[in-house]
């Protein structure tokens, strides 16, 4: 099985997400669009730095990784949006102006699912939890609260990637494959069937004449 048959299903969950950030940042004006995502990745820096103790790792350790690692690149990114240095063409494409622009915009789309689906992670214990104590009565740890600091974390640096990668052309309505499949099957079914052959129909010929008719002949 080859790498990018692996990666597939990872690239059609991260396109269907991508689908719905450009629905969301469709919404948001493009003078704005990089102060709405530096703010946000700001907000994820406080929820990116609490995973250390997770797996034993200090908070310092994991504050400092994290800036580095996960959104050091976005941060420089944002702040290259805000001061006008990338240029967003009509398709909604970006155009970096220099090398360390198209580091960050490739090592976003390369982090930006696990970083997302690490943030649902986390939320979706939350909600576990909380249903564990509504339906159960077990209480709630600070752990919660940790988790959903976390959550909201990775969620906002996951949001800053994606809205600054908008794809219009995913919004655009496709053709439905089923019904395109069906309308294969109609027309092969159509033409599996013989079509009747016409038969001749004979024409009656009036053999009444009278001599008058004859005479004018």
């Amino acid at each position: 099985m080859s790498l990018e048959s692996l990666l597939k299903p990872a690239k059609w969950v991260d396109t269907k997400v991508q689908k719905q950030y450009t629905r969301l940042g469709k919404r948001i004006p493009e003078k704005h669009l990089y102060k709405t995502t530096f703010a946000i990745q700001m907000i994820g820096k406080i929820g990116t730095a609490t995973w250390g103790p997770y797996i034993g790792i200090p908070h310092l350790a994991a504050g400092s990784f994290s800036g580095v690692v996960l959104d050091g690149p976005d941060c420089l990114y944002n702040v290259d949006g805000l001061e006008g240095k990338i240029d967003r063409n009509s398709e909604g494409g970006i155009i970096a102006l220099n090398s360390m622009q198209n580091f960050s915009a490739r090592y976003n789309r390369t982090i930006r699912l696990p970083v997302f689906l690490t943030g649902v992670g986390f939320l979706g214990k939350v909600i576990y939890d909380v249903a564990n104590y509504v339906v159960s009565g077990e209480p709630l740890t600070s752990e919660t609260a940790k988790n959903v600091t976390t959550g909201f974390g990775f969620l906002s640096l996951a949001s800053s990637m994606y809205l600054k990668d908008q794809d219009p052309k995913l919004l655009e309505k496709q053709p439905s494959k089923l019904k395109a499949f069906l309308g294969g099957l109609y027309e092969k079914a159509k033409g599996l069937i013989p079509s009747p052959q016409p038969v001749p129909q004979p024409i009656p010929i009036n053999r009444s004449f009278t001599l008058e008719d004859y005479a004018k002949s």
